[in-house]
């Protein structure tokens, strides 16, 4: 008779992976139930991003709880069905998979929206998108054929390392050229350089953790291939994309709200540097704001007319932003026309 593996890296990391991720599902449920109290008449795109990572989450979490209820309450005295794949570990799987790549399509579009220089940086970040897609799928269906933990782990590991270490690949590619692309777009202006430095931040933060959190995923998966911790890991990894896509969504007020209490930028310095406009544009293109357009008032003495950056349409917005004149027009006037074009 085999021996019975160990609990520890097993089933002990299998629970507090769950928990974990059971805690951050709930913060997921906040975010959510706050998206739809304040976006209600976001764009289709965005809506459907929502409801899709949330619906995969649930069904994530779920699984999460029946795998654990199989391996811990109906085989608690029996350690040797370790050893045996459940149904719930390969659709688990393949929830994951799904959420990772609407969660990364989400930044794609926002890199894509910065300009066309870097959609092709976009492109490369797709078709790993589908190299992933695949992985997932080809790992769900020879896990199903190949019901041996131990020997999947031997012949097909590749899979999942090959499948994480994309994933990462993406992560950072997306991230770091967001704020490659903010980074481009200071123009030595102190007032507009502190606006490009929050939306640095705002961009660091929605991207570090779930990169973090993939490395980790990926390290664990070539260097303890035969247990539990990997696939621990991925049960609050799966929750962090959840999150971070809901949270990017879900802080467009707040960081709209710090860009126009900056300090007021001065017209005719930006005026001066048409090319510095232009990057200017494209940086706050990228600020997740759409609520409040970016107000760049007269300067003392001054008779030009002010300009401001006022989103298209009400939406994510990562949209592009049009100079406009406004002789005369508050903020408040500019919304009212913002919501005339919903």
């Amino acid at each position: 008779m085999p021996a019975a593996p160990a609990l520890d890296n097993t089933l002990g990391a299998m629970l507090l992976g769950a928990q974990l991720s059971l805690i951050l599902y709930g913060f997921g449920l906040h975010q959510f139930y706050r998206y739809l109290r304040l976006y209600p008449s976001d764009i289709l795109f965005l809506k459907a991003v929502v409801w899709a990572v949330m619906t995969l989450d649930t069904c994530h979490t779920v699984l999460s709880m029946i795998m654990c209820y199989h391996y811990m309450v109906q085989n608690y005295d029996n350690p040797a069905t370790l050893v045996q794949t459940h149904w719930t570990v390969n659709v688990s799987v393949l929830f994951l998979g799904l959420t990772t790549v609407v969660s990364q399509s989400f930044y794609a579009r926002r890199v894509y929206l910065v300009g066309k220089r870097y959609r092709i940086i976009v492109a490369i970040a797709a078709a790993y998108l589908v190299v992933v897609l695949g992985l997932t799928l080809a790992g769900v269906v020879v896990g199903f054929q190949t019901p041996n933990v131990v020997q999947f782990l031997s012949e097909y590991n590749w899979l999942a390392s090959s499948c994480f270490g994309s994933t990462v690949f993406v992560d950072v590619l997306l991230t770091g050229t967001l704020i490659f692309a903010l980074w481009r777009s200071r123009t030595g202006i102190r007032q507009t350089d502190s606006v490009l430095d929050l939306l640095m931040i705002y961009a660091i933060n929605t991207g570090l953790l779930t990169s973090v959190v993939g490395l980790l995923v990926f390290v664990f998966s070539l260097a303890t291939p035969k247990n539990f911790i990997y696939l621990s890991i991925t049960f609050v990894d799966n929750k962090l994309y959840a999150n971070s896509v809901l949270a990017a969504l879900n802080s467009r007020q707040r960081l709209s709200a710090q860009i126009t209490q900056s300090p007021a930028l001065e017209l005719d310095t930006i005026a001066s540097s048409r090319g510095q406009t232009s990057r200017v544009r494209s940086a706050l293109a990228t600020s997740g704001s759409g609520e409040v357009p970016v107000v760049f008032p007269k300067t003392k003495g001054s008779k030009s007319t002010p300009l401001s950056f006022a989103p298209n349409v009400h939406t994510d917005g990562l949209e592009h932003f049009d100079i406009e004149k406004n002789d005369s027009r508050d903020i408040a006037d500019v919304d009212s026309e913002q919501d005339r074009h919903l």
